[in-house]
């Protein structure tokens, strides 16, 4: 049953990855705000943060039942979930760089300069390994060769009351690193906190947003 609810979770997050949405707070928003790319071909990566809280915003959206949700989100909570695309077009054929080779120098560091190694897979509670070996394969399924480049990598990084140290509405930076890429997220997510508006015009505007870029006028809620 659980890998039957991550299979639909997962298809919702496909299927809303080219979704128009302008809902305040919905997994669309998030996984926009969550997925990152960067390089140039030939050469390009890209790296897909899947925060413990998209699985509660997905599973609200669903309607799967408290406990079900609850067990996920739960499960999720201690780990930074991120998966990774690194690849080459040579002669028209797609290249993937393996988990090996991506993971023998990738970091996620924190605002504080704080850097945390991926999580060996031997070393992962059992939770967290099946999780990353459902994923693996609905991935794979449903994104073909690309969902087949895709590495997972889990890490650990919680403050001392066992809380995450980045959560998508708190005011932060942190990055991802491997070889010679950099990859950076700034905080708080639009998505993740209520709309504001102009006070001229009353134009809606992102919740991350401070000034209205076209009156310079501060933004109200």
């Amino acid at each position: 049953m659980r890998k039957i609810i991550f299979a639909i979770m997962l298809l919702v997050f496909v299927r809303n990855v080219n979704a128009q949405s302008t809902k305040p707070i919905n997994s669309s928003d998030l996984i926009l705000e969550c997925m990152k790319v960067s390089g140039e071909l030939p050469n390009k990566q890209m790296a897909l943060w899947l925060p413990y809280e998209f699985w509660q915003i997905v599973a609200n959206q669903m309607k799967i039942s408290p406990e079900s949700a609850t067990s996920i989100v739960n499960r999720m909570k201690p780990y930074f979930l991120f998966a990774v695309v690194d690849y080459s077009i040579t002669d028209g054929k797609i290249n993937f760089r393996s988990d090996d080779e991506v993971r023998k120098n990738l970091k996620l560091t924190d605002s504080s300069g704080n850097a945390y190694l991926p999580i060996n897979e031997d070393d992962l509670s059992p939770d967290a390994r099946e999780v990353v070996n459902t994923l693996s394969p609905i991935m794979s399924q449903l994104l073909g060769q690309f969902g087949e480049g895709m590495r997972l990598f889990l890490f650990k990084a919680k403050q001392k009351n066992g809380e995450p140290v980045i959560n998508i509405s708190s005011s932060t930076k942190f990055s991802i690193s491997w070889d010679s890429h950099n990859i950076t997220w700034k905080l708080p997510f639009a998505s993740a906190l209520p709309k504001k508006y102009c006070p001229v015009d009353h134009e809606e505007m992102k919740g991350n947003w401070k000034y209205c870029p076209d009156h310079g006028v501060l933004l109200t809620n």
